[in-house]
């Protein structure tokens, strides 16, 4: 990913809150004939062994291709259309946005008691802001076995990251709430304008 130096988001704290906020990722690993094998699914950031878990389904060719793969995960972040209109200082169009790609090797978690774990993991991560929430603890032994086996569970350290956020930084303070006052007033359909003017009023902070 091309970044300059300064949209380079080195804060692993900022780059860990839009994985976890925007957890829907592309996974892109390569396969043996050099072809790309792509997925697009949700994972979840491990604190304590510092990974990212995820599943496949079993019957999906990209999970047999995985075993001891080496992938990068694309996290997307607010993103949005930036007119020239909104800033003395713009002249042309442009599109502010964030994203960070993870890079490293994937192993599978094979032991059935570890993938149960895991899939409780991930599925308290996304029941957290539902009450009472679902959990694993509600299906039956046979409805269990029946998800192992429909799923395999993945687990990709983190060998390397890069975080790029393009928040008009290279503009002045002023030109920056202008863009984000915009930003909000003009809340374009599909886009995340709301989440991208606080991004950038954020960032611009620093």
């Amino acid at each position: 990913m091309y970044i300059p130096k300064h949209f380079s988001q080195k804060n692993w704290q900022q780059a860990l809150q839009l994985i976890n906020k925007y957890s829907f990722t592309a996974l892109i690993s390569v396969q043996r004939d050099a072809q790309l094998s792509i997925s697009h699914i949700p994972m979840f950031y491990d604190e304590s062994e510092h990974c990212l878990f995820f599943h496949l389904a079993t019957a999906n060719p990209h999970a047999k291709e995985l075993f001891g793969a080496n992938a990068t995960a694309i996290f997307s972040g607010p993103h949005g259309y930036i007119s020239p209109d909104w800033a003395d200082q713009l002249l042309v169009p442009t599109w502010n946005y964030s994203a960070v790609h993870v890079c490293g090797k994937v192993s599978e978690v094979s032991e059935p008691a570890k993938k149960v774990a895991v899939m409780a993991q991930m599925a308290d991560f996304y029941e957290q802001p539902l009450s009472p929430g679902w959990d694993t603890s509600q299906l039956s032994t046979l409805q269990t076995d029946s998800m192992l086996a429909a799923i395999r569970c993945f687990k990709m350290s983190i060998g390397q990251w890069h975080g790029k956020f393009k928040l008009s930084q290279n503009r002045s303070s002023e030109a920056v709430q202008q863009v984000a006052q915009s930003l909000i007033e003009h809340n374009y359909p599909n886009q995340d304008n709301f989440a991208l003017a606080e991004l950038m009023l954020t960032e611009n902070s620093q």
